[in-house]
């Protein structure tokens, strides 16, 4: 991984960077205090590509002060391809994050990131083969943290060297293995709980496979006996089949002695009611003289009231007559009474004309003034407008000027902030400065004086004001100089309104003589009409009342008319009673033979019915009812059912007992190799444990971190100084081993070496940027994603001139290892040994 530029935007005190990384082989980066080398090199590259903050702080710590967002990009080349990764982050609202990673294909940009941030950090680290810490240790050597290995005690060393390997992992997979372990566990003391459970007495089988058989045998048995029942069943039933038939003809025969029982009754009502018709039509004939002498009567009189209905209808026509004549009388009378209340009305107004000719006069002096007063509001009104007009406008332009004096005051007062900053930027010649920061300056200083002109010329401009304050006075006057009063111009409306009803009133009293005289005519038309209407209901009247007393007594003769006509309908039946009394005779004589007849055929199916009644009592008293066999076949049925559970509970215990056996022989095979796999898990637990491979890495890796770090010592110190490492040492009591990590020195003259910690500061700076230096290329190629490029913030400051000349010498030397190499620093001497200097 070689990154080729980075870009920052509003990161720590930095508003903007961009920096071309693409040529650089070894560089200083020098600059004033607090301007960003560190956040540049560092802390943006970390922060961008895994999101990690600068000594714990929260990611919107680490935004510029005053602003609310910041961005982030690296472009790194890896395994021959170009990567660009670009992180930001806002604090408006509720805060947003984004990530973004893209790969060169081409000209162009694609976007090879995931759907969210989680999945494109993934593929980032899956990319690099890198996390954060792995990133950060095997690419930087960080301000004041260059000892943070050496500086720990001896029995710490390991601990810290283990986790610089990643050697954490094994306790985590040992974790792992245990669980597995424990479950495999769990499951051998199931299956030995379920062999327990399988426990079955001896000689269980054969007892359970002898009650088998048994039941089987009594099953058949009860079978056999239930096949004879049903048997004896069906002859029964069909035996009750042809009781029950006689059953049937027996309720049949009883059904047609009832039926011809009822029809001979039939009989002898009607013989009954002809004998009453014989006896009646007897009575008539007795009475036959009286009958046609009413008769003959009953026409007579109704001969005589033929002409009722006539006198009826012309006493209705004449009753409706008279009703008309009194709907017109209502009607002539209200024409009457209208006409004399318009007479009286005309006359009264008449009686007034003269005070409406003086109203009408002073109706048309008030519209003469009301003219001139609308004239008069009219303009006042447009003056009104006028003044408004010039008032709105007046606020509008001041307020255009108050702002333009505030927005140009501002400029100026930024633009005068901007040169004061020109004059302490420090800077050896500011007129000439590239940067961006004192360009602006400059512009700002040239762009004052014009602005503070244009801020003189906005003050002092107020002609326009003044121009429009003129015209609203100018406007104010006039309307005052027109005299116009509201309260009289409305109270000459009122006047012209009250006044106009009399114009019309007095318009109308011009044509009122000729009409008076059309209305005199109609009430005299009226009253004439009225009094002959009156005289014809009268007359009408007296002739319905004589017309009411004709048909009076014509109702009391209809009383007497329906009275004899009985007797008129009753001439017919005396007509033909001699008749009709032989008839009726002669049906009772028939009637009578029919009714003998059904009486004794009748007798005959009782005697039948009484005969098959005999034959079903005979055979219910010797045979076993069915529903008794059936009760027999269905307790027979039940006890089968009973053997037949017990048989199947018996199968069942069998079947139990059979897989009993074989579940404890498969139980047993299981057993088999799980008993292997815990071996196997038991082996892994020690394996990952301290004592195991961890223990083996560091074993092998120490002699790789011994050969590494003092090839760069060597550089270093001029070939003086070696390191080793001692693993292990007795105790003082001499009673066994400490695992520690002794870092030990031998000098070129001196073949014993001395501890790490009797050497001065300067001194140990040099064993840590070996140390560190060595386990950042071991990390790299560890992770199997090596990273070309190192950076070293501010590490040589202890150093005196002869030895920071030699570690500058290892610095350039070991640069070979790596594609690109930055130092951060402030020591002049180290800018003078380096091709390319960075200047925040």
């Amino acid at each position: 991984m070689n990154p080729t530029r980075i870009e920052i935007d509003n990161i720590g005190a930095i508003e903007h960077g961009e920096h071309d990384l693409t040529n650089l082989r070894m560089a200083v980066v020098v600059g004033a205090n607090g301007c960003g080398k560190s956040t540049t090199f560092t802390t943006t590259p970390t922060w961008v590509l895994f999101g990690t903050t600068k000594n714990g702080c929260s990611v919107d710590e680490m935004i510029r002060s005053g602003e609310s967002d910041m961005a982030g990009t690296v472009e790194f080349e890896h395994q021959g391809t170009m990567y660009r990764v670009t992180r930001t982050r806002s604090k408006r609202g509720r805060g947003k994050s984004t990530l973004e990673m893209y790969a060169r294909k081409g000209d162009d940009w694609e976007s090879v990131g995931g759907a969210s941030i989680a999945e494109t950090q993934a593929k980032i680290k899956d990319l690099l083969g890198l996390d954060a810490d792995t990133f950060t240790s095997s690419s930087m050597i960080l301000q004041g943290r260059a000892g943070e290995f050496t500086s720990r005690a001896p029995a710490q060393r390991k601990s810290v060297l283990a986790q610089i390997l990643g050697l954490e992992q094994y306790a985590g997979l040992q974790d792992r293995a245990k669980d597995q372990l424990t479950q495999t566990n769990h499951r051998i003391t199931a299956i030995n709980a379920k062999l327990e459970q399988l426990d079955v007495p001896e000689g269980a089988w054969e007892d359970a496979s002898e009650a088998c058989a048994r039941l089987r045998a009594d099953i058949i048995a009860s079978e056999t006996a239930i096949a004879a029942m049903e048997k004896a069943l069906q002859m029964a039933e069909e035996q009750e089949l042809k009781i029950a038939q006689k059953r049937m003809r027996r309720e049949e025969l009883l059904t047609q002695a009832q039926q011809l029982e009822a029809e001979a009754d039939d009989r002898k009502k009607a013989m009954a009611e002809e004998a009453e018709k014989a006896e009646s039509a007897s009575i008539l004939l007795a009475k036959g003289e009286h009958i046609r002498s009413a008769a003959a009567e009953y026409t007579r009189l109704k001969e005589s009231l033929a002409g009722q209905d006539a006198v009826r209808e012309q006493a209705k026509y004449l009753d409706n007559e008279i009703l008309d004549l009194k709907r017109r009388l209502l009607r002539e009378g209200a024409r009457l009474r209208d006409c004399q209340a318009q007479l009286a009305q005309m006359d009264k107004a008449l009686a007034e004309r003269g005070d409406l000719e003086r109203t009408v006069e002073n109706y048309h002096a008030a519209e003469k003034r009301l003219a001139i007063l609308d004239k008069l509001a009219n303009e006042y009104d447009d003056l009104a407008r006028e003044a408004i007009n010039a008032e709105n406008r007046f606020e509008i332009a001041n307020r255009a000027r108050d702002q333009k004096i505030k927005t140009l005051e501002a400029e100026v007062d930024l633009l005068a902030g901007k040169v004061g900053m020109l004059a302490n930027a420090n800077c050896i010649d500011p007129e000439n400065a590239t940067c961006r920061f004192l360009a602006d300056a400059r512009e700002a200083k040239a762009r004052l004086p014009l602005v503070s002109q244009d801020l003189n010329n906005a003050m002092n401009d107020m002609g326009e004001l003044e121009a429009l304050m003129e015209a609203k006075a100018s406007a104010r006057e006039a309307q005052m100089a027109l005299g116009y009063d509201l309260r009289t111009h409305h109270e000459v409306q009122d006047q012209v309104r009250l006044y106009r009803p009399a114009v019309a009133k007095l318009a109308a009293l011009d044509g009122q003589a000729q009409l008076r005289d059309n209305l005199q005519r109609q009430k005299e038309d009226a009253a004439r009409s009225t009094l002959e209407i009156d005289a014809q209901i009268r007359g009408k009247e007296e002739l319905l009342t004589k017309l009411q007393q004709t048909l009076r007594d014509l109702e009391t003769r209809g009383v007497l008319l329906a009275e004899l006509k009985v007797y008129a309908d009753m001439l017919p039946a005396l007509e033909n009673a001699q008749e009709s009394i032989r008839i009726s005779m002669d049906r009772v004589m028939g009637l009578k033979k029919e009714c003998d007849d059904r009486l004794a055929l009748a007798e005959t199916k009782r005697a039948e019915s009484q005969k098959l009644l005999d034959e079903i009592l005979a055979h219910e008293g010797i045979a076993l009812p069915v529903y008794v066999r059936k009760g027999q076949i269905f307790a027979a049925r039940e006890a089968e059912k009973d053997l037949r559970i017990t048989l199947g509970r018996a199968e069942v215990e069998l079947e139990r007992i059979e897989k009993a056996e074989m579940d404890r022989q498969a139980l047993k095979k299981e057993l088999v190799p799980l008993a292997t796999e815990a071996s196997r898990w038991q082996t892994l637990v020690r394996a990952f444990g301290k004592d195991g491979v961890p223990a083996m890495i560091i074993e092998h890796a120490v002699p790789e971190l011994e050969f590494q770090a003092n090839g760069i010592l060597e550089q270093m110190t001029g070939g003086q100084n070696r390191i080793y490492f001692n693993t292990q040492r007795d105790k003082k009591d001499g009673k066994g081993i400490i695992e520690t990590l002794d870092i030990m020195i031998t000098e070129w003259d001196s073949p014993e070496g001395r501890a790490y910690e009797t050497y001065s500061g300067g001194e140990q700076l040099r064993i840590d940027f070996a140390l560190r230096i060595a386990l950042s290329e071991m990390l790299a190629r560890r992770a199997g994603s090596k990273v070309e490029w190192l950076t070293i913030d501010e590490g040589i400051g202890s150093q005196d001139a002869k030895h920071r000349t030699l570690v500058l010498d290892a610095i350039r030397n070991i640069a070979s290892r790596f594609k690109k190499v930055i130092l951060i620093t402030h020591i002049e001497e180290a800018q003078a040994m380096f091709d390319e200097v960075i200047n925040l």
